[in-house]
């Protein structure tokens, strides 16, 4: 099993040590130091970098360490590495130092496979994006049920981004969310290639935004430069991984509560973080919509947003030139075909 491991202790070093009698190892603790000294800027960039969570196990976690970080260093610009912040922000710190020592005892099956993996597994994703972050998380799915009907589901790994400032934020920060989770379905597809070579069944991505389903069945050159990249990347990957955009609405959607800063519910605690909200359930089950046709209204307001308003393109019609062909056809040599 995997187990957090990591000590709340914010004093400085002395020769490398910091003093053991000052770790948080309390929620009481936590309230007493936090109300007693409040914290510095130094302290704060500490709390965000206690965890180290490569496979984002604990998602809520990571992306609410840098959404606060990045609002400190936004409210608070000039603040330098010893100065205090301010007392309005830091109950939002204790908050999330509580937080960090509720899942301090966690501890997380180290193998990520679900049962019955051998009888074919399938590759779930989820994706969202909000003003403060995108986020993508990967289950496991196996395509056997059990028992009770229900199909074994593990949450694999995830992965989040900031959020870009500016316009046209809110639709970026989903075209963001659901190009990282695209490109960790290919890390995916590739690590389980090798090793375990182990080939998924299918691979089904969760969305909650109908935005986005529209977007992606634009052109991508007749987008903005900032979206001809990253929608031309998506398509691609989506196709050449053979991948199944679905929606469904926010509250069945796992990627939804970790792209917010959440202080208040720890869901990491919940067994339906680990487990998909529905992706256990048999697919007759699932709370999708299936995909419809984009709205014209939807669409003429998405484009109009983001479609390069400076490019025009003009109809054009595509014919096969025969040229080439023909003088193969008559002459037997290049020289001839050169002169010609």
């Amino acid at each position: 099993e995997w187990a957090c491991s990591f000590v709340l202790n914010l004093e400085k070093r002395s020769r490398g040590v910091k003093p053991v009698d000052l770790d948080l190892c309390t929620h009481s603790h936590i309230t007493q130091y936090v109300q007693d000294k409040g914290l510095t800027k130094r302290q704060a960039l500490a709390i965000t970098h206690i965890l180290w969570d490569p496979c984002s196990l604990f998602l809520q976690q990571v992306t609410n360490g840098k959404i606060l970080y990045r609002n400190l260093l936004t409210a608070e610009p000039h603040l330098t590495w010893t100065d205090k912040i301010a007392p309005a922000s830091v109950p939002l710190w204790e908050k999330y130092l509580h937080q960090l020592l509720e899942i301090k005892d966690l501890k997380v099956p180290r193998c990520g496979l679900p049962e019955g993996w051998r009888n074919g597994l399938s590759l779930c994703l989820s994706t969202d994006g909000s003003q403060s972050c995108s986020v993508g998380r990967a289950f496991l799915r196996s395509d056997q049920a059990d028992s009770s009907g229900r199909h074994p589901t593990t949450y694999l790994c995830g992965t989040s981004k900031l959020n870009e400032r500016g316009v046209h934020a809110a639709i970026k920060s989903e075209c963001n969310a659901l190009l990282i989770t695209c490109r960790m379905a290919e890390q995916i597809v590739v690590t389980f290639g090798g090793e375990p070579n182990i080939k998924f069944t299918e691979i089904i991505i969760c969305t909650d935004s109908k935005a986005l389903l529209a977007i992606v069945q634009m052109d991508p050159s007749r987008l903005k430069l900032w979206f001809i990249s990253r929608v031309g990347e998506i398509v691609h990957l989506m196709t050449s991984l053979n991948m199944k955009l679905v929606f469904a609405r926010s509250e069945f959607c796992d990627a939804d509560a970790a792209s917010k800063l959440n202080l208040e519910d720890n869901f990491t605690l919940s067994p339906t973080y680990w487990s998909s909200k529905f992706y256990y359930k048999p697919k007759e089950e699932w709370p999708i919509e299936a995909a419809a046709p984009v709205d014209p209204d939807m669409a003429s307001s998405i484009a109009a947003e983001i479609s390069n308003s400076k490019l025009t393109v003009m109809a054009t019609n595509v014919m096969e030139d025969e040229i080439i062909n023909r003088l193969l056809q008559r002459f037997d040599n290049f020289f001839k075909i050169q002169k010609t």
